[in-house]
């Protein structure tokens, strides 16, 4: 009898964010609302790839002083990375002041909007096989247990 797994929870978000979280430039996802969750959360690259993200993508690999299509290639579509979801706080002045610069060009840090604080971020962007390609949702939400299963066998 094999061990029960708890589904991870997830969510979705547009490149170049979802790689930048992957590849440890951003240790917080900024949203318009708290979360009460605590633990690992699954970061999944939504599949839309427009002008707005496009436009981002050539923005933020200047800032990392990477070459303008540094993100076009990323996976998009896919679960690219399993973080640990630590702490939920409302920003205020004092804490976009005391923000990186780097974290400040990867989210949108806004008094009143709240920063969702990532530890032990494990990729999947170069394991063999690497991201796990799913179907996206908005806001939070729960992937199978044979998909947390896979990802998990995956980052094994």
């Amino acid at each position: 009898m094999s061990r029960m797994v708890k589904p991870l929870r997830a969510i979705t978000l547009w490149q170049p964010w979802a790689s930048a979280i992957a590849l440890g430039w951003k240790q917080a996802e900024t949203r318009g609302r708290r979360t009460l969750h605590r633990g690992p959360i699954a970061i999944h690259a939504a599949k839309v790839w427009g002008p707005t993200q496009r436009t981002a993508a050539r923005r933020l690999a200047g800032v990392i002083e990477k070459p303008a299509h540094y993100f076009d290639n990323e996976p998009r579509g896919a679960v690219v990375c399993v973080a640990d979801l630590v702490d939920c706080i409302e920003m205020t002045e004092g804490i976009i002041i005391a923000t990186p610069q780097l974290e400040i060009e990867f989210g949108g840090w806004e008094v009143g909007r709240w920063a969702w604080y990532l530890e032990n971020v494990q990729s999947l962007l170069e394991l063999d096989p690497g991201p796990l390609e799913l179907r996206g949702r908005q806001s939070m939400w729960t992937l199978t247990r044979d998909e947390t299963q896979e990802i998990r066998r995956r980052l094994a």
